[in-house]
């Protein structure tokens, strides 16, 4: 008997304290908050989502800052988080209690010319904007450049320019992917202003300016590359049709040549940044595919007769491949690009790609 109260009072002395010890964390709690995500959980989500968290779970002193260090914007889009700090940390977990002034900062993805500036630099520049607005009477500015705006989501740039202004945004399909390996559906393919890939991030439009958001869909289920309500399309589809998904040439082709075909759609899908010469020369080498020359030119051949392929966005691609790496003046890329020894694009070719990544 003795013995159970002795157990009884050792229970309820245990009890106390860690009532009292719970009540002593929720005391040192006051004031603090809980983080609403972990640092990598945060990263590569768009960077306003994650302000608005912190913001919403409390936290009074959230801010921002633009890391540029985007080239062509494929792995990482502008906006996406590069990091989020915490009091200088870049290391928590969710759920995590700190104090709810805590400093918050989130870092984004920008293209270079977006880069963070100084407080001296954004009062200069406001000073300039004001001069160049009144110079610029009834036009705004663009809210992103054309190679900025390839491979981002299409509605996002749509959402970009209208809230940037423009009043008369429209988008178009690009039938051309196949796997979505390397383009996604939903990808941006270019955007023309009136007509203009090749435009700037400080170019200025009238409001009412003809603006085109072209992306990238599945064959089967586009209008073949035509405006959104055309009767061409319907057109098109009729005359592609194949017992086939690749097209009528792929149909009346031999097993062999077919197999040197599919793969050199895996090459353009897959890898991408081919030339016509740059692919035949793949498919027919003893180092690549080992198709005999005849088989490997005809498939290519086949491959552009079905339309399945787009040279100048091919050089497009490779130009930004090229860019990733190493920095080119617009003639030395155009060399590169055409060169036997390099891409073996043609010269127009080559020119269309130089222009659609920005080199004048």
């Amino acid at each position: 008997m003795k013995k159970n109260r002795v157990l009884t009072i050792l229970l309820n002395v245990i009890m106390v304290l860690v009532l009292f010890t719970a009540c002593g964390k929720e005391e040192n709690r006051e004031g603090q908050l809980q983080i609403p995500i972990g640092s990598s959980a945060a990263d590569g989500k768009y960077y306003e989502d994650i302000v608005k968290q912190f913001q919403t779970a409390g936290f009074t002193d959230v801010t921002t800052r633009e890391v540029p260090d985007l080239i062509n914007g494929w792995i990482n889009k502008e906006g996406d988080v590069e990091s989020v700090s915490v009091n200088g940390d870049t290391s928590f977990s969710k759920d995590d209690w700190v104090a709810q002034d805590a400093s918050i900062v989130v870092a984004y993805h920008t293209f270079p010319d977006k880069g963070e500036k100084t407080s001296e630099d954004k009062t200069e520049e406001k000073s300039e904007e004001k001069t160049t607005e009144a110079n610029h009477d009834g036009q705004i500015q663009v809210p992103v450049d054309s190679s900025g705006a390839s491979g981002s989501n299409y509605e996002d740039i749509v959402t970009r320019f209208e809230k940037a202004g423009f009043t008369n945004v429209t988008t178009r399909e690009v039938p051309d992917l196949i796997t979505g390996w390397v383009n996604k559906e939903g990808d941006v393919d270019s955007v023309s202003i009136d007509g203009d890939t090749g435009f700037s991030a400080d170019a200025w439009f009238a409001p009412d300016v003809t603006v085109v958001v072209s992306y990238h869909v599945f064959k089967d289920d586009s209008d073949k590359g035509t405006e959104k309500g055309s009767d061409d399309g319907a057109d098109k589809k009729e005359s592609k049709k194949s017992s086939s998904k690749y097209g009528a040439a792929y149909d009346g082709l031999d097993t062999t040549t077919q197999n040197a075909y599919k793969s050199g759609m895996s090459y353009l899908e897959g890898l991408g940044g081919f030339s016509r010469q740059g692919l035949i020369d793949q498919l027919s080498s003893e180092y690549g595919e080992q198709f005999t020359l005849e088989q490997a030119q005809n498939a290519v051949a086949a491959i552009e007769a079905d339309g399945n392929v787009d040279w100048k966005e091919q050089a497009v691609i490779s130009a930004k491949s090229y860019l990733e790496f190493q920095s080119f003046s617009r003639e030395g890329l155009i060399d590169q690009l055409t060169s036997e020894y390099g891409e073996q694009f043609t010269r127009e070719e080559a020119e269309y790609a130089a222009d659609q990544v920005g080199l004048k």
